[in-house]
């Protein structure tokens, strides 16, 4: 299995401290699950929305072998 942490819900009024807040707990999850042995990466790039990441790792790997976490 392999997840990949997406952070949702930033916008251009987040400010600087509530995206560092979100992006360090996507980090957490996806540190939390490598622990257990489940592949994880949190997907923390600037400049694209939740669902163009979504749709980019869709493209990447088997949609049925993911899974998507929204924090």
């Amino acid at each position: 299995m392999q997840v990949v942490v997406v952070p949702c819900g930033i916008t251009a009024k987040t400010t600087d401290e509530q995206r560092t807040k979100i992006n360090g707990s996507c980090e957490e999850l996806a540190r939390a699950l490598k622990k257990v042995g489940i592949r994880a990466k949190a997907d923390l790039r600037e400049g694209y929305t939740p669902g163009y990441k979504f749709n980019d790792w869709e493209q990447k790997v088997r949609p049925f072998d993911s899974l998507f976490v929204f924090v």
